[in-house]
């Protein structure tokens, strides 16, 4: 008893005040997340012979019946509320290549051009020799205003990801899962992508090896490492490094608020990070 009182009794007030942040709003009960689960698992029963038969009978396209379930939700990620469940659903595109390779077009480390309503997942070995990633989804970079912006695919590491994220191990994660949730309920900070912070974690996992014990010390590094990315303009995609993730935000009004608001919360120390963790509950 001692010794576990010990233990507790060595945490700094930034570690003590990051335990209650997380208990109290962070971490969703595991029974709400089960019954999200079901609610979304019901769904798709309902949804999935309607939408193979409409496919099928529409654009003669195939659905997988393996439906991939990516994002924060299946990797323990997911944070405040059980509210967001990403599925990607698979097109078998064997009978339209010749037609989708034209509309994809070319990989060129950034997006293509493609109709999104058709064709929503679509695995990206048939179209590129590079074999390092899973898919080109129909979904375009958040802060992308170009010209036809809603009709541009990106590339989906998604499976690679989240192995990455599931070995990462609870104690890495729950670093993330707090700087989402702070991240997410402080004003100046929400309109940062979760991606962009996921991000910063995977890269995060290849610099810092071995446990994370100390939350405090490692939030703040969480913090500095993002602060470092926004600075230089450039986050690259984890494993697509060519590819700035940030390149369409860093053009944002909101980017030099965020530094601000990083700088200083950095600058003030561990004092400033508990009173704006109390504010936040």
């Amino acid at each position: 008893m001692r010794a576990a009182r010990q233990r507790v009794d060595d945490r700094s007030p930034l570690h003590v005040a990051l335990d209650d942040f997380y208990d109290t709003v962070v971490n969703i009960q595991y029974r709400r997340m089960e019954a999200a689960k079901i609610v979304v698992w019901e769904v798709e029963r309902k949804l999935k012979p309607k939408l193979t038969e409409l496919l099928d009978i529409k654009y003669n396209v195939t659905l997988g019946q393996n439906w991939m379930y990516t994002g924060s939700a299946y990797e323990d990620l997911k944070v405040c509320n059980p509210d967001e469940f990403d599925i990607m659903l698979p097109f078998d595109m064997t009978k339209h290549l010749g037609k989708t390779h034209n509309a994809v077009g070319d990989h060129d480390g950034e997006h293509s051009p493609a109709y999104a309503f058709l064709y929503p997942a679509v695995e990206e070995s048939k179209f590129s020799s590079e074999q390092d990633f899973g898919y080109y989804v129909a979904k375009s970079d958040k802060y992308d205003y170009s010209e036809g912006a809603e009709l541009k695919w990106r590339v989906s590491n998604s499976d690679a990801e989240k192995a990455a994220v599931e070995s990462a191990g609870e104690e890495k994660r729950k670093v993330l899962k707090i700087a989402k949730a702070f991240c997410l309920l402080d004003a100046p900070l929400a309109v940062l992508d979760s991606y962009y912070l996921k991000t910063v974690f995977l890269h995060m996992l290849d610099k810092y090896k071995g446990h994370w014990t100390d939350t405090g010390k490692y939030f703040k590094l969480f913090l500095d490492e993002l602060l470092r990315y926004l600075r230089e303009k450039s986050l690259p995609m984890y494993l697509m490094p060519r590819h700035n993730l940030i390149k369409n935000f860093v053009n944002s009004t909101s980017l030099s608020n965020i530094i601000g608001r990083l700088g200083r919360l950095l600058r003030k120390g561990d004092e400033a990070l508990i009173k704006l963790l109390d504010e936040l509950k």
